[in-house]
């Protein structure tokens, strides 16, 4: 098995593509792997266990797309382990690798967040009990049952001023709002979403700082923006993702369903994008490619999904979704990992298993992590 065939087949795996013959083989591959290498001390060894494997896999068939909640159903399904051992060019004897060092461990994250009303008053939406809220400007705002946060309109007309109030997650933090005119969305971790109480106007607009995923209502006759930094996105009804984090080394729209116009506020370059690609923002220009969307609402279907993804850009996920502080004791390998894991787990269990790649190994203290080859 050469490593682009090896790559083609995980990222079947990963990405639900796989027949189930194909599966098997990836399951087979990693367990004969993982079992052989106790047994053999050259890299060598696993290029003879994939062209015997390899010599089984089936002849292409259809592909069927599998459902993305499927990933989640395992709870812990992370395939880096896997991905190390069948990509990775040096080898690592068992006893070699890394341990996680901790002295306690942290949990994930939950539905938790900030309302700040045009008044200045800040409502705790996690302590808050279920019911309304708020009244403003003909608009009742209310906190559902399943810890969502819901305006509806009361009153159609009204001669109050628009009112623009926040909702803002910490670090370690999600929630989901629906705005009144039936626009949901979700906030991913550290982010914030400012918006008015109810739309007027010839457009929809709100200012995101942080990610998001919208599923925006269909108006034709008003369409719906957000303000993410310097972008700006311009939908009539759709769903996608924004990631607008300031940490990150661009502002990434994926789109799912629909269409949307993406903009730097400068109006000098704007994209029209489809479903499946992605529009990112790098130093002011607007750069449309293939996009995964299962990988970018990964977060809002509960789990983290690396493709390819190295160690720095995996801790700012990790950072912001348990609430730690990362540092790095040593330069770290810029090597892709692979892999789904559910946000559900403690960030012991995560970093246990990243260990187990020979590439990194973790040391805990308090809400602090280090991170070292």
């Amino acid at each position: 098995m050469t490593k682009k065939e090896a790559r083609e087949l995980l990222d079947k795996y990963l990405d639900g593509t796989a027949t189930p013959g194909e599966r098997a083989l990836f399951e087979q591959l990693s367990n004969r792997v993982t079992r052989k290498r106790l047994e053999h001390s050259n890299a060598e060894s696993y290029k003879d266990i994939g062209e015997d494997i390899f010599m089984g896999l089936p002849e292409p068939r259809p592909f069927f797309k599998r459902n993305r909640f499927l990933a989640v159903a395992a709870s812990f399904i992370l395939f880096i382990s896997a991905a190390a051992i069948i990509y990775y060019s040096g080898y690592h004897n068992v006893n070699d690798q890394p341990e996680t060092t901790q002295t306690a461990d942290i949990e994930p994250g939950r539905n938790q967040a900030t309302l700040t009303l045009a008044n200045g008053k800040k409502i705790m939406l996690t302590d808050a009990g279920n019911g309304e809220l708020a009244r403003q400007s003909g608009i009742s705002i209310r906190k559902n049952r399943n810890g969502e946060l819901v305006y509806t309109v009361v009153m159609q007309k009204t001669h109050n001023p628009v009112e623009y109030n926040t909702t803002e997650t910490p670090k370690g933090g999600q929630f989901r709002v629906d705005l009144a005119d039936g626009t949901k969305v979700w906030l991913n971790s550290s982010s914030s979403l400012r918006y008015p109480t109810r739309f007027t106007g010839k457009d929809r607009q709100v200012v995101l700082t942080g990610e998001a995923y919208f599923e925006v209502a269909h108006q034709a006759s008003k369409p719906f923006k957000v303000l993410a930094g310097k972008q700006l996105v311009t939908v009539l009804g759709t769903h996608f993702n924004i990631c607008a984090y300031h940490d990150e080394p661009s502002m990434r729209t994926t789109l799912l369903e629909g269409k949307v116009k993406v903009n730097n506020v400068n109006g000098l370059d704007s994209k029209i994008l489809k479903p499946g690609e992605q529009a990112a923002l790098v130093r002011n220009q607007i750069e449309v490619t293939e996009g995964d969307p299962e990988q970018a609402v990964a977060w809002k279907n509960g789990y983290f999904r690396f493709k390819g993804e190295n160690i720095e850009s995996i801790m700012r996920k990790l950072s912001r979704w348990y609430n730690i502080d990362v540092k790095y004791g040593t330069a770290v390998s810029n090597e892709g990992y692979y892999g789904t894991v559910s946000r559900s787990k403690n960030i012991r269990q995560v970093l246990a298993v990243l260990s187990e790649t020979g590439l990194v190994h973790f040391k805990i203290e308090g809400r602090s992590v280090t991170v070292m080859e």
